[in-house]
């Protein structure tokens, strides 16, 4: 076991329970294919790190369909999809580079009961209790997460007691702590899933005065607002590096966006 893991949380993919509120404006069905493509990119990415990985999955009874989806998708020996409900074409690169997720690097372990709060903090108590010296978390809402962005935040944690990326919508999209200055504060009393998370989260960690590193802040991706803005930055980028956004090209008519 290595000193370091990142906690990557993922939903089962199914309507009605992710994207909820993307699903408003594009249709569950397309929330959750974007929801899926945004995991493949991340994916793609986590696979990069020399960190351990924690497949922190939701709800708990989700593991037998990670497994299959993440380890097994791509058969290379038949080379081709063996997944049917990955429902796009991938290109051939895209194809060539999705790799079977059997790394002992990676784990998949359930999120605990309780609000996010809960959640989060029992994450890190049980990462830094299998002897984890630095810990960070990332949600499956931002997909174009670069590589470098993720391993300065644990370059950070080796001096400082904390490390954060705000997202633009007041919450943010990673925190991370070292086993000595972890502090569970602050993932009590703060008002989940509003505008003012991360000012929140900062006057808690200011009141322990816990050192803290800020990350560049990302775009969280909720709402079709924050779908449109991430697209039009995007797509002049190659679509063959990225899953969401090719699919966000094909699918541009259906999605409300200018390809």
């Amino acid at each position: 076991m290595k000193n370091e893991c990142l906690i990557f949380y993922v939903k089962l993919p199914k309507e009605g329970h992710v994207k909820t509120r993307l699903a408003k404006d594009i249709g569950s069905k397309h929330a959750v294919n974007l929801y899926r493509h945004f995991i493949l990119d991340l994916v793609e990415t986590l696979k990069k790190l020399s960190q351990d990985v924690i497949i922190s999955y939701s709800p708990q009874d989700a593991e037998p369909f990670f497994r299959s989806w993440l380890g097994k998708m791509f058969d290379s020996r038949l080379g081709k999809i063996s997944d049917p409900r990955l429902q796009d074409k991938l290109s051939s690169s895209q194809e060539k580079n999705l790799a079977i997720f059997g790394d002992n690097r990676f784990h998949y372990v359930p999120q605990s009961d309780g609000d996010l709060g809960v959640r989060m903090r029992h994450s890190f108590e049980q990462a830094f209790r299998n002897g984890y010296k630095r810990a960070v978390l990332i949600g499956s809402d931002s997909p174009d997460l670069p590589k470098e962005i993720l391993e300065e935040a644990f370059v950070q944690l080796k001096s400082l007691d904390a490390v954060i990326g705000p997202s633009t919508d007041g919450g943010y999209w990673l925190i991370g702590f070292n086993s000595k200055g972890f502090c569970p504060s602050v993932f009590e009393q703060i008002s989940w899933s509003t505008q003012t998370v991360f000012e929140e989260t900062m006057k808690k960690l200011s009141q322990t005065k816990s050192s803290v590193a800020l990350l560049p802040e990302w775009i969280d991706i909720d709402n079709y607002d924050a779908l449109f803005r991430w697209y039009e930055s995007r797509k002049y980028l190659s679509k063959n590096g990225s899953y969401t956004l090719s699919y966000m090209f094909v699918q541009s008519k259906l999605l409300k966006v200018q390809p």
